[in-house]
């Protein structure tokens, strides 16, 4: 991807310089924000972060990071159960049917 393989995070602005091998579609963590994760895109071919969706796990606390191409209805297996992910204000949220 060339020398400038490099992003900043998008709530620090802390700078990142990405490892060999580091690309759009990849998850990051942001040295400077405990618990941030970020995903690699490409736009207008630049490289940049954002923050990844994230929900946690409703019986174990665990916060697990989706899949890029998630959407709300979607089913989500975890913890030997299987929940419905759902989206309100701005925040997702595991719900078992």
């Amino acid at each position: 991807m060339g020398p400038n393989k490099q992003v900043h995070c998008p709530d620090c602005n802390q700078l990142i310089i990405l490892p060999e091998g580091v690309g759009p579609g990849d998850l990051i963590g942001c040295p400077d924000c405990a618990g941030l994760e970020l995903r690699v895109k490409q736009r207008d071919g630049k490289l940049v972060a954002e923050e990844a969706a994230r929900v946690s796990c409703p019986v174990c606390d665990k916060v697990l990071v989706l899949a890029e191409d998630v959407e709300p209805g979607a089913k989500i297996t975890h913890c030997g159960r299987e929940f419905t992910l759902t989206y309100e204000f701005r925040s997702y949220a595991l719900e078992e049917k």
